[in-house]
């Protein structure tokens, strides 16, 4: 009967990872199929702080404008200009799938630790991370700092639990690394280790390195409010937070359908609250404090009203223990019943991913052609023009930062990396001084504004018709 079970235990460990090495496979082809720089995408151009980085040999760093702060937020990329061909977009992808199966492995392996080796539901619970709206497009561009921030919330929680087990200086130290680094990668990050750091002194039976571990995860979240309210407040920014919506439920709506995940996140919390606080359960104050951490990070985006799903993947990979015990410890009714509301959750989401794949491999293969026309037409004597709109420019006061410093600086960049020197690109407001030789590029703001159809007759008659367009971008120039 012990030999039967040993077998069964070992066959579901064998098709566990076997499933989970063809999953991997698949997703780590998709990141790396046609592997290209981006300016189309889920967001335009922003490749273009690599192409100004690393792409060109110069370190990467994150977000510090705008009323922004993220400062690490690439930075880890920087570790491919030791390599060779580093430079490459292929170097950036394939680093993209080393971040993504390593944190799989590292979260996989902390799963089976919480759930006592229960393969099935580790499994199951990792394959709704895969499967949540935003996984495909975080892995598939290079732009988000969720997938690095992820992999350092994995390695936190693995490396936080073998301190508490072995109770030894250097997980300690490793673990409190970690936090200090994530902390810079996104701004709502600090909260997360305050909520883990408290709820593990309030609730857990700490020895005296855990218990100085968490008051330095909370002093390390003091240190970023500090600075990060020192900067809001001695320094001017053109904010672009609450720029999504300001209404609140719209708000509220669009966040659980872009993640409706979080309606199990949210569920699950108050389940937890109630075990912990009323029934005094003290046996799982670590997943607890993951899970609560979860749902703070999601109300984080919340307060700052950034509804974009992809925001909320820290919060899915700090839910899933809780969620994997959850099910490993529940009733066979409850257990079936939870499996098919996640499932009903995640389900709806394939569309997204699929989308995001198809799109990522149209822009991987298109992109760079529109660049490398007008690279030739350059090349060729003709002078590269950028037309604004003079009506948006003088009466709208978001017009000029998003036409020229947002589309035409991220264009330049684009320009010069495909060129073999540097492009000069004039903005003008109106065609009377332009050249017989010549492109004119406008942005798709540019192009949805009311004057544009006069624009384009103007341009008609100089000979100039649209020859290429690009994420609503158009380019004018003579056949």
């Amino acid at each position: 009967m012990i030999d039967i079970d040993i077998k069964k235990i070992d066959l579901t460990k064998k098709l566990t990872y076997g499933i989970l090495f063809c999953v991997l496979s698949i997703i780590c082809f998709c990141v790396l199929w046609k592997a290209n720089w981006l300016y189309g995408g889920s967001l335009w151009g922003d490749d273009y702080l690599f192409l100004m980085t690393t792409a060109i040999g110069k370190a990467a760093h994150g977000c510090t404008w705008d009323g922004r702060f993220y400062p690490l937020g690439h930075s880890d990329y920087s570790i491919l200009l030791l390599v060779p061909y580093g430079k490459t977009a292929i170097a950036h992808y394939i680093y993209n799938c080393v971040i993504l199966v390593a944190s799989s492995l590292i979260i996989f392996s902390f799963l089976k630790k919480v759930t006592k080796k229960n393969y099935a539901v580790s499994l199951f619970s990792l394959l709704i991370l895969f499967s949540v709206s935003s996984f495909m497009q975080i892995h598939m561009e290079c732009f988000y700092p969720e997938k690095t921030l992820s992999f350092l919330l994995c390695v936190f929680m693995w490396s936080y639990k073998k301190a508490e087990k072995t109770d030894k200086f250097p997980y300690y130290f490793l673990t409190f690394v970690v936090a200090a680094y994530a902390t810079y990668m996104k701004e709502p990050v600090f909260g997360i280790f305050a909520i883990i750091a408290v709820t593990e002194l309030l609730f857990d039976d700490l020895s005296q390195k855990s218990k100085f571990l968490n008051y330095a995860l909370i002093f390390n979240s003091v240190v970023f409010v500090a600075i990060y309210v020192y900067r809001r407040l001695f320094r001017t920014y053109t904010g672009i937070y609450a720029s999504v919506s300001s209404n609140i439920s719209d708000l509220s709506f669009s966040l659980f359908v872009n993640e409706p995940i979080l309606y199990f996140i949210v569920g699950l919390t108050l389940f937890r609250l109630y075990f912990l606080l009323i029934k005094k359960d003290r046996e799982h104050i670590f997943t607890d404090a993951l899970l609560f951490a979860s749902t703070g990070y999601a109300f984080a985006y919340f307060l700052l009203r950034l509804d974009h799903s992809y925001y909320l993947f820290p919060s899915v990979v700090l839910f899933l223990p809780a969620f994997a015990v959850f099910i490993a410890e529940s009733k066979c009714f409850v257990k079936i019943l939870s499996v098919i509301i996640s499932i009903s959750c995640v389900v709806p989401q394939f569309a997204c991913n699929k989308y995001a794949v198809l799109n990522v491999w149209d822009h991987r293969e298109k992109d760079h052609l529109f660049f490398e026309h007008i690279v030739d037409e350059y090349h060729a004597g003709k002078k590269i023009y950028w037309l604004s709109d003079p009506l948006l420019e003088k009466n709208d006061p978001g017009y000029s930062k998003l036409d020229n410093v947002m589309f035409l600086d991220r264009f330049q960049h684009f320009l010069n990396y495909y060129s073999t020197h540097q492009i000069i690109i004039e903005r003008i407001f109106d065609l009377s001084n332009i050249d017989d030789k010549c492109v004119v590029l406008c942005s798709c703001t540019t192009a949805a504004g009311r004057s544009f159809d006069k624009t384009r007759k103007e341009l008609e008659k100089r000979g100039l018709t649209q020859t290429m367009s690009l994420v609503g971008h158009l380019m004018f120039s003579k056949k």
